[in-house]
């Protein structure tokens, strides 16, 4: 999985480099489609990350016959937390358009208060509530991708 967790942070850079400063300045604006596009592609690499986790602690667990919550917790905290918080700054790097701005603002904001949420009690993370919020503002913008990883 580090290898995984490489590519996404190589991948981030390479994006952010590509785009160069969309944060901040307004003739670097994004349409929404283009942010759109963007950012699905930025959120793409942490669903791969999530996807690939998740199956090796279910895989475990058929291993062993039983959930190793430890495991899971593991993951979680090292993995997946991390790379949402990531996932997140390099959303916020791009410029929104200027009337959707709040709205863009309030999906960085909910994800990253449910990352702090689920930090300060694991058991959050494993919960079926856990990103159910900021997954409703993405899908409610439009983005496919950021409202499921």
């Amino acid at each position: 999985m580090g290898n995984r967790v490489l590519r996404l942070v190589v991948g981030g850079v390479a994006l952010a480099a590509l785009i160069g400063g969309c944060g901040g300045s307004g003739d670097d604006e994004l349409t929404k489609a283009e942010l759109i596009k963007q950012g699905d592609e930025i959120c793409k690499e942490v669903a791969v990350v999530k996807a690939d986790g998740i199956q090796a602690v279910v895989a475990n667990a058929e291993k062993d016959g039983e959930f190793d919550t430890a495991e899971a917790r593991e993951f979680l905290t090292g993995t997946y937390f991390p790379d949402l918080e990531t996932m997140v700054g390099e959303l916020e790097e791009f410029s929104a358009p200027a009337a959707e701005e709040a709205q863009v603002a309030a999906i960085g904001k909910s994800f990253k208060a449910e990352v702090a949420k689920a930090e300060a009690k694991p058991s959050y993370g494993l919960g079926p509530e856990f990103l159910d919020k900021p997954h409703a503002l993405a899908k409610r913008y439009g983005f496919k991708v950021c409202s499921e990883v």
